[in-house]
C-alpha cells in the first residue's frame, strides 16, 4: 500500500553572459580554437521522445537538415510530416533523414544531440563501438540533452577530448510544453569556446540558457532544478487537496495563487491538468525518479547526507512506480497524496 511505503533564472539576455563577448546580431560565431558556421552544419539527434521530438521539430522547422534515430521509429516518422518556410516564404517538406542506428546518425552529422532516458542509455549510445564518439568526424560536436549523471558527463567529455570531439552536457527543463514551443531552459557544461559558437542553435530551442562551468556543470545545475521541483510539486498537490477539502473552487485558487508568491511552473502548468485528472506525461515519473536518485547520490558524494525534502519526494514518487504508474506524468503525485489521506 502507498501509505505503508511512504511512511518509511536564468537569463538568456546575452548582455549578462560572462563568457560571451559577441555582437548582438550574429549568424556566425567564432573563437580562437573553433570556427563553426552553425547554419551550414548537418544536425543529428538520437532519441525523439517527448523532449527530443520537440527539439528536433524546432530545428527542422527552422530549415536545418537533420538525421534522426529513435528506438520507436514511428516517433521519428511523425517529424517527416512537418514543413518549413524557405528564404522566399515558400512552404517545403522538412529536410529529415530517418536512420536505423545511432552510428548512422553520427556518420551523417557535424553536430549531434542525444535525448534519451537513463544514464545507461547515454553510456551505450555515446561510448559503445557503434556509438557517437567512435563514429563522429574529428572536430565534431556532441551535445547531450539527457538529464544524466555529472560523473558520466565528465567521462564522456574526456573520451571525446582524446578523439578531438567536443562534448557538451546540456540537460533541459520545461517539459513537453517547453520542448514543443522552443522555450526550454538549457543548463550547459563544457568548454567555453565551444558553447559560445552554439548560441544560434540554442536560440531555436531555448528561452533561457547559461554555461555553468566545465564538463558536468550542466548536470549539476539540472539536479538543483530537480530538487527544487521535487519539493514544490509536493506543495502544489498538498495545497490543491487542502483547498478542495475546505470547499474552495480549486481552479480559482490556482488562478489567484499564480499571481502571487506561491506561483510556480508546477502550479500553473500542472495544476489545471490535475483538476481534469489528466496524468498523461509531460515528464515521466520513472525518469523523474531517476533524476532524484542521481541527485541523492551526487549530494552524498559532496557530503550532503540530509536533504529531507528530496528524500520525501523520492519516496512518494517511488511509491507510484511500485503501483505501476511510472509512465504517468509527475503531476500524478496527487494520487499518492490522496491515497495517504484515504481520499480517493
Amino acid at each position: 500500500m502507498l501509505k505503508n511505503i511512504v511512511s518509511q533564472s536564468l537569463i538568456k539576455n546575452k548582455n549578462n553572459f560572462k563568457y560571451l563577448n559577441l555582437k548582438q546580431n550574429h549568424k556566425y560565431l567564432f573563437s580562437k580554437s573553433i570556427n563553426i558556421n552553425t547554419e551550414k552544419k548537418k544536425l543529428g539527434l538520437a532519441g525523439c521522445g517527448i523532449i527530443g521530438g520537440g527539439i528536433a521539430s524546432n530545428y527542422l522547422k527552422a530549415g536545418y537538415e537533420m538525421t534522426c534515430y529513435s528506438r520507436t521509429r514511428s516517433k521519428v516518422e511523425k517529424l517527416a510530416e512537418l514543413t518549413y518556410k524557405d528564404e522566399n516564404g515558400n512552404e517545403k517538406p522538412v529536410k529529415l533523414n530517418i536512420v536505423d542506428t545511432v552510428k548512422e546518425v553520427a556518420l551523417n552529422s557535424d553536430i549531434i544531440m542525444s535525448c534519451v532516458g537513463f544514464p545507461s542509455d547515454v553510456e551505450q549510445i555515446a561510448l559503445s563501438d557503434d556509438g557517437i564518439i567512435n563514429n563522429l568526424k574529428s572536430g565534431s560536436i556532441y551535445i547531450d540533452h539527457t538529464t544524466s549523471s555529472p560523473s558520466l558527463a565528465k567521462e564522456i567529455y574526456n573520451v571525446g577530448k582524446s578523439k578531438n570531439i567536443h562534448v557538451i552536457d546540456a540537460p533541459v527543463s520545461g517539459g513537453d510544453i517547453g520542448a514543443r514551443t522552443g522555450n526550454l531552459v538549457i543548463f550547459l557544461g563544457g568548454d567555453d569556446n565551444v558553447i559560445s559558437t552554439l548560441n544560434p542553435l540554442f536560440d531555436i530551442i531555448g528561452k533561457n540558457y547559461k554555461r555553468f562551468g566545465n564538463a558536468g556543470s550542466g548536470q549539476y545545475c539540472k539536479m538543483a532544478n530537480q530538487i527544487v521541483i521535487a519539493s514544490s510539486m509536493i506543495g502544489v498537490v498538498e495545497g490543491m487537496l487542502y483547498a478542495e477539502k475546505a470547499g474552495l473552487e480549486v481552479d480559482q485558487v490556482i488562478d489567484l495563487l499564480s499571481g502571487g508568491a506561491a506561483s510556480s511552473f508546477s502550479l500553473t502548468a500542472y495544476g489545471p491538468r490535475i483538476l481534469k485528472d489528466d496524468y498523461e506525461p509531460g515528464f515521466f515519473i520513472e525518469h523523474f525518479c531517476k533524476d532524484l536518485r542521481i541527485s541523492l547520490e551526487s549530494a552524498k558524494e559532496m557530503g550532503l547526507n540530509n536533504l529531507p525534502g528530496l528524500e520525501l519526494a523520492s519516496k512518494l514518487y517511488h511509491s507510484l512506480i511500485d503501483n505501476n504508474m511510472g509512465s504517468k506524468g509527475t503531476q500524478a503525485l496527487m494520487i499518492a497524496i490522496r491515497n495517504l489521506n484515504n481520499n480517493n
